[in-house]
């Protein structure tokens, strides 16, 4: 398949390894098989589903193991009703095996894989989908800074995010999140693989830079795998929004954000009104990642002090902490800082709406 027709070639086609015994789980007392072991109120594998099906799926694989009755029991219910979903039921020893029978009845374009225990944002998941749609690689692996493995993959890239090597214990930015898009041009890889007797995800990621694949990195905030009983706990709090998150918003100081540009003095120095646009700025994506698909929030309040001047040039940060969930309406602290300086703080209040129906009040249908 060439450049041209990789480009702009949207991936409809995504699938789930979920094959695996999940013994570490039952043995710290987890009574649910992994895939259904529930992540804010909603089983991992309905998670993957649901989030692909938003990202536009038109093909749904999914490999499932024969020890695990109930996560059959569960899938093909899922089957009776979504015709989107293709089960495969077999018990292979390892993920590579599980994506060499899944590729057996596989297309040939461009599909996104990943294990069935992956947590990530939804937004972020959403751009990679469309930046691999778009993208004439070879592949687009998703990889992250937050490193909370036992044993991570590490991923080298260069200036370009160009993935130059897979490693286990050569340090690097970033390590491998088990969310891997890729297009037919693996297949022959994992063919190569298997023939070869090779196992284990991590040697076909090398494989594939070995044998000339051109493929990127795509950096997420975070991602989070659920191999232990803690780390469900961890991932609840990662998808729930919850009082004392937050975020920070930084800006440089330059003259569009004087206070005698913007109008609210005469002086050249940090505005008022573009500091408490950076605070807004923090809560806004405090709470971004939260969203459910269609919503977003919008200030309804803001009070601030400004306590020190900040010149040309001048670093401020922006933290926004939220204190209160109250339906939907979210209450933050803000504060602005200039080094160790506080510069100003308050109060920012912010509401939840559905973003289309809010707009079409403002811009109604001629």
């Amino acid at each position: 398949m060439g450049k041209d027709t990789k480009k702009n070639n949207k991936c409809k086609t995504f699938a789930i390894l979920a094959a695996g015994e999940g013994s570490r789980l039952a043995q710290e007392g987890v009574e649910l098989p992994k895939p259904l072991v529930k992540i804010g109120g909603e089983a991992m594998i309905d998670r993957l589903i649901r989030i692909f099906e938003a990202c536009g799926a038109e093909e749904i694989f999914i490999i499932t193991n024969n020890l695990t009755p109930l996560t059959q029991e569960h899938l093909r219910m899922l089957q009776d009703t979504n015709e989107k979903i293709r089960l495969v039921v077999k018990t292979t020893p390892s993920s590579m095996h599980s994506f060499y029978e899944l590729r057996q009845i596989m297309g040939e374009g461009k599909f996104c894989l990943t294990t069935v225990d992956t947590i990530f944002r939804e937004r972020e998941f959403k751009a990679y989908i469309d930046a691999w749609s778009m993208s004439d690689c070879d592949g687009m692996m998703a990889v992250t800074d937050y490193i909370d493995d036992e044993k991570p993959l590490y991923i080298g890239t260069d200036d370009e995010l160009n993935i130059t090597g897979f490693y286990d214990a050569e340090l690097q930015r970033y390590i491998s999140g088990g969310i891997y898009c890729l297009d037919g041009s693996s297949f022959a890889v994992i063919d190569k693989c298997i023939a070869e007797g090779q196992s284990r995800m991590r040697n076909f990621q090398r494989q594939l830079v070995y044998d000339g694949l051109k493929l990127k990195a795509y950096p997420f905030s975070k991602i989070l795998d659920v191999d232990h009983a803690s780390d469900i706990i961890k991932a609840e709090e990662f998808v729930t929004m919850k009082e004392g998150i937050e975020y920070t918003s930084t800006i440089t100081v330059t003259e569009s954000l004087f206070a005698q540009t913007m109008g609210s003095g005469d002086m050249p120095v940090f505005a008022t009104p573009a500091m408490m646009a950076l605070m807004e700025n923090a809560a806004m994506n405090c709470v971004a990642p939260y969203m459910e698909e269609g919503m977003t929030t919008v200030g309804g309040h803001i009070e601030s002090s400004h306590l020190a001047p900040s010149p040309l040039g001048a670093e401020v940060k922006a933290t926004a902490t939220l204190t209160k969930i109250e339906g939907k309406k979210l209450y933050f602290d803000v504060k602005a800082m200039m080094g160790d300086t506080v510069i100003g703080e308050g109060k920012h209040l912010r509401f939840i709406v559905p973003r289309e129906k809010f707009l079409s009040k403002i811009y109604p249908e001629k």
